[in-house]
């Protein structure tokens, strides 16, 4: 049981060489038709500026530089070992001030108000503490107008999943969908999709 549980908090705050050399690049890879599911829906512009929440391996920090050219692209984790890496490898990124990494929780985020012109996150909020407080916090960070994409595997799915019983709180579509609207965030639309994982959905909502 302590095993499990250990592992299962590696799931939530990976640390050293399991958080680095091991889950990085499993979940780009497990993740990244959710991953690009979600940049597509974003569609971002070449100068806006975009915060990830909770971006693990970077998968998706390195698809947005390569769109958001003229910008700035900023990624929060609570993972020292996550922020260790992605500062390895987009060492010339953060150089150009193209990119910055933060560590700081989605429930208290590190930045002021309105300052992003949109918003992701990919399969990282049901580790967070307290979800509506965090999507509130990113209600206060962007700008209006403004977009959050939230993308999300499917509660069905994630139910099946051994961590559950370890602090993973899985969410339907239409909870969070009524979270979102909780927050503050307008014409909030849900998508669905799926790759040989799993179903997920991308929830948008705007302010």
């Amino acid at each position: 049981m302590k095993i499990l549980q250990l592992l299962a908090s590696q799931l939530s705050n990976p640390r050293g060489m399991i958080g680095s050399a091991i889950l990085g690049p499993m979940w780009n890879r497990r993740n990244a038709a959710l991953n690009d599911f979600t940049l597509a829906q974003l569609n971002p512009h070449e100068n806006e500026q975009v915060l990830e929440v909770g971006f693990g391996g970077g998968y998706l920090l390195g698809r947005l530089l390569s769109v958001v050219t003229k910008g700035w692209v900023v990624g929060v984790d609570v993972s020292r070992a996550m922020a260790f890496n992605g500062q390895v490898n987009f060492h010339e990124a953060i150089c150009k001030r193209q990119l910055a990494l933060c560590l700081g929780r989605a429930e208290a985020l590190p930045f002021a108000d309105e300052q992003f012109t949109s918003v992701c996150s990919v399969n990282s909020i049901f580790y967070w503490d307290e979800a509506l407080r965090g999507l509130v916090e990113i209600f206060r960070v962007l700008r209006s107008p403004g977009k959050l994409v939230l993308t999300f595997t499917a509660k069905i799915d994630l139910e099946k999943k051994w961590f559950i019983p370890y602090g993973v709180k899985p969410y339907s579509g239409e909870e969070l969908k009524a979270m979102l609207e909780t927050a503050g965030f307008s014409q909030c639309k849900m998508e669905r999709g799926e790759d040989r994982h799993r179903e997920f959905f991308c929830l948008m909502g705007w302010k």
